[in-house]
């Protein structure tokens, strides 16, 4: 199938890098072309993009660790499975403007907006996918866009709670440099987020629902 995609211009192959430690070649990695964008945009009604060219590595293997969330999260949801996978935005449908602190209009750009449900609970989350190229700074600044958006309550005004921030993280060694700056943040703002790594991160977003019912929105914090 990818291939006939191929040969008919709707997507194409990056380039992939042959050989390498272990030998063999990487796989390939698509994405739409000009044709391909025009066709998804006559099927699901969003606006044509126009191809840019050949992306970097870094923000392949980001776009890609993405992915990889909701492939992991729709294998472990779904029928005969607790869960349900409700919605999952990527970025830039997850994408939020609000009125900035100081006036104007700010954006808060999540990498991904996660709704799942068992038969209790909807649990609502921000995903931050984290392959640890950030300073802790920018880490920081990060966080507390978080809490300018959590503090103008729009957000709330749409479901009534706010999704918990998960940063997901390669290692417990850059989970725990993420855990010290957000203990740097006041006290209230701190229990926005939460920090997992890629192997602990569907039991993080599918948590169990052992405790009886008291509220059908669960997974966020309302000012």
């Amino acid at each position: 199938m990818l291939k006939r995609l191929t040969d008919a211009g709707l997507i194409g192959r990056l380039d992939r890098r042959v050989g390498g430690l272990h030998g063999g070649s990487q796989g390939f990695v698509y994405s739409l072309k000009g044709r391909g964008s025009g066709a998804l945009a006559r099927l699901d009604g969003t606006v044509p993009h126009r191809p840019r060219g050949e992306p970097g590595e870094r923000f392949v293997a980001h776009v890609l660790a993405i992915t990889e969330t909701y492939v992991r999260l729709r294998e472990a949801t779904g029928p005969g499975r607790r869960h349900e996978l409700v919605e999952f935005d990527p970025e830039p449908a997850c994408w939020r403007r609000y009125p900035a602190p100081h006036g104007g209009v700010a954006v808060l750009r999540p990498d991904a907006y996660v709704r799942v449900a068992d038969v209790d609970y909807e649990d609502l989350f921000f995903i931050e996918i984290d392959r640890a190229t950030e300073s802790l700074a920018t880490i920081r600044a990060k966080c507390q866009a978080y809490t300018a958006y959590w503090r103008s309550g729009t957000e709330q005004a749409l479901s009534g709670i706010f999704p918990k921030v998960v940063w997901i993280v390669p290692s417990e060694h850059r989970a725990d440099g993420i855990h010290r700056t957000i203990a740097r943040l006041n006290q209230p703002d701190q229990q926005l987020f939460t920090v997992t790594t890629d192997a602990d991160a569907p039991t993080t977003l599918l948590p169990l629902s052992d405790v009886p019912p008291t509220t059908h929105l669960r997974g966020g914090t309302t000012p």
